[in-house]
């Protein structure tokens, strides 16, 4: 079916004003399947639920509300699990979480994800080498250690540097 050229010209500044369309019932469903079973299918399928680009927000958007779906109802804690034992699609997940977190669940994930430095530096670069996020958020990943460190400067330049010898020990010339 041949598209008449209006129609062909309001498809295109929709989709370049507007961006892709979300499905926000299949981000919901796709993050509680995940919750309650971790595989790397449910990692996958609720990674590519999740928008491209950081969605808009605005109170009871739809991006608010699936943000609050996941870390205000207890989703959260399944996901830091998977992440901190280095489960490479739940990680994978937790970078495109960005997309539609805000505030607290912004800087927890920048916790849980900046913490794979020590422990799992090689997959914390890979997976942030295939990430789409910004660099606003880099900077917290590496630095924001959560609230175990606050006021407790010590502790936490003796963790920069621990983050630090941990990721020169990945030989890997493309992640380094």
């Amino acid at each position: 079916m041949l598209l008449r050229p209006i129609t062909f010209v309001l498809l295109l500044v929709n989709s370049a004003c507007y961006g892709e369309v979300t499905d926000w019932v299949e981000v919901e469903d796709a993050l509680q399947e995940y919750a309650n079973y971790p595989s790397s299918e449910n990692a996958n399928r609720a990674s590519s639920a999740l928008p491209l680009e950081h969605a808009q927000w605005g109170e009871n958007s739809p991006a608010s509300r699936s943000s609050e779906f996941i870390y205000d109802s207890g989703q959260f804690s399944m996901l830091s699990h998977q992440v901190s034992v280095g489960h490479s699609e739940s990680v994978r997940l937790a970078f495109k979480l960005f997309s539609i977190s805000d505030g607290a669940f912004t800087e927890d994930l920048q916790v849980i994800l900046g913490g794979l430095v020590r422990s799992h530096p090689e997959l914390f670069l890979r997976e942030l080498n295939d990430s789409s996020i910004s660099q606003v958020y880099f900077e917290g990943l590496v630095l924001n250690d959560g609230a175990a460190f606050v006021d407790r400067l010590a502790a936490k330049c003796l963790e920069a540097r621990r983050k630090a010898d941990a990721l020169n020990t990945v030989s890997d010339v493309e992640l380094a």
